[in-house]
């Protein structure tokens, strides 16, 4: 929801899965709806209809640009969420966020481990179709808080990780444990697949192959003292410092998963008419 970028190259296709040997996950999510107004759906997610200036340009959320195409090689439907640039102040973008209800019976938001399953935002109008990324927007899916109606404190944010659209081999990580609107509050991660870059939003991020074109598994273990990423279940490094809290403050961490335009030059490209499509297979979180 903020930023960031990254570095390391795993092999192709995203073929390991960090669940290996996990055992039943608390909670799994794999998008087998047919709409964004299915009961199933709202039962575990909320639409964003959020419009305004969002990040670096005006963009408006709806839930039009919220699909559940079949994945033709999974066999099963996936999430796809959709970014349309028009003009420099017509964007339209699509965000969805885990209800409390779903985090209170699951534990989603709470420490543990955590996998999504995705293809960064590209021109592929299918989940398996050709595609490249294209500058001025976002993919992304995170946990965080609300809690930054003051932006002052208890706000909690996980970048694991924010695809920007200017880049095709990098994907950025990065950390908020505190105050949304300061610049880096907490540090970013580090490790031996990690490059940290401060003309790419000050954070760290990994490369990967082909993040537009491919699925790849995004993982993270995240405890009160650490968090240790791993991408297509190899470990990459980790952040032993200033770790958010799960519910601090009393606010329920939720899971956000969102594609939206940008105008930037350091934070997803400036803006180029199109649309694009970010896919989800799957979201898991084990306790």
């Amino acid at each position: 929801m903020r930023i960031r970028a990254s570095k390391h190259r795993t092999g192709g296709g995203g073929s390991g899965s960090l669940a290996a040997g996990l055992g039943t996950p608390n909670y799994t999510e794999l998008f087998n709806y047919t709409g964004p107004t299915q009961t199933a759906f709202t039962n575990n997610w909320a639409v964003s209809t959020y419009g305004g200036l969002y990040i670096t340009e005006d963009v408006q959320f709806t839930s039009a640009n919220i699909s559940f195409p079949t994945n033709a090689t999974t066999g099963v439907p996936c999430l796809a969420l959709k970014l349309t640039q028009t003009t420099l102040t017509n964007c339209t973008g699509a965000e969805i966020v885990s209800v409390n209800a779903l985090n209170a019976s699951t534990g989603l938001g709470n420490y543990g481990t955590y996998e999504w399953w995705m293809r960064q935002g590209s021109s592929a109008t299918t989940p398996t179709g050709a595609g490249t990324a294209q500058s001025g927007g976002v993919s992304s899916i995170f946990p965080y808080n609300g809690n930054n109606a003051t932006g002052t404190v208890d706000y909690v944010e996980i970048d694991a990780p924010e695809a920007e659209g200017q880049y095709n081999t990098k994907v950025g990580y990065a950390l908020y444990n505190g105050n949304p609107q300061s610049p880096n509050p907490s540090p970013s991660p580090t490790g031996t697949g990690f490059t940290w870059d401060s003309t790419i939003g000050d954070d760290s991020y990994l490369a990967v192959i082909e993040p537009d074109q491919t699925f790849h598994y995004y993982g993270f273990i995240w405890t009160s003292t650490s968090i240790t990423y791993y991408l297509d279940g190899v470990l990459q490094g980790s952040a032993t410092s200033g770790i958010p809290q799960a519910n601090a403050g009393g606010y329920i961490t939720n899971i956000d998963c969102n594609h939206y335009g940008t105008n930037s030059a350091g934070f997803g490209g400036t803006w180029t008419s199109g649309t694009r499509y970010a896919y989800v297979n799957s979201i898991k979180y084990w306790a």
